[in-house]
This record gives structure tokens, sequence and C-alpha cells, in this order.
């Protein structure tokens, strides 16, 4: 299932981005993840994407809303 598009702001060995990304696979939803650990995007790249970030994940459904925690996205989705 594609509800438009998902990114997923993540990093490394955190336990909240994995529980995020678990349960939009599992809901069959596609997602691009950004990994701000990796080479490709950094936390300078989210603060630019989402300037009230303070922590990860942060889960945009592109052109409509930001959630901070999966209790927000799930009841979004669902």
């Amino acid at each position: 299932m594609i509800h438009k598009e998902i990114i997923v702001w993540s990093k490394n060995n955190c336990p909240a981005c994995t529980t995020v990304k678990n349960w939009l696979s599992s809901k069959g939803f596609l997602f691009e993840e950004r990994n701000i650990d990796g080479p490709v995007w950094s936390k300078q790249d989210l603060f630019k994407s989402i300037p009230t970030a303070r922590s990860v994940p942060q889960t945009v459904v592109v052109s409509e809303k930001v959630f901070t925690n999966l209790e927000e996205l799930r009841k979004y989705l669902d």
C-alpha cells in the first residue's frame, strides 16, 4: 500500500526509529528512510527539512504532516 510519499528521518541504533519503520512495513506502507548517520543525509539536512526537529524518528507524510511519534502516525494512517 502506498500512502502518498512517506519519509522517515532516522539514525543508527535508534529503537524508536526501528519501531516506526517496522510498523510502516507491517502495514504495507512504502517509505524512504533518511538516516542522518549515513553518508547521504546529515543532521543539518534534517533541520533544513524540519526546523522544529529535536529528535528522531521524524516521519513525514509529504505535503500533509510531520509526526514525531508512532502513536500520532498510527492514528493518522489507520
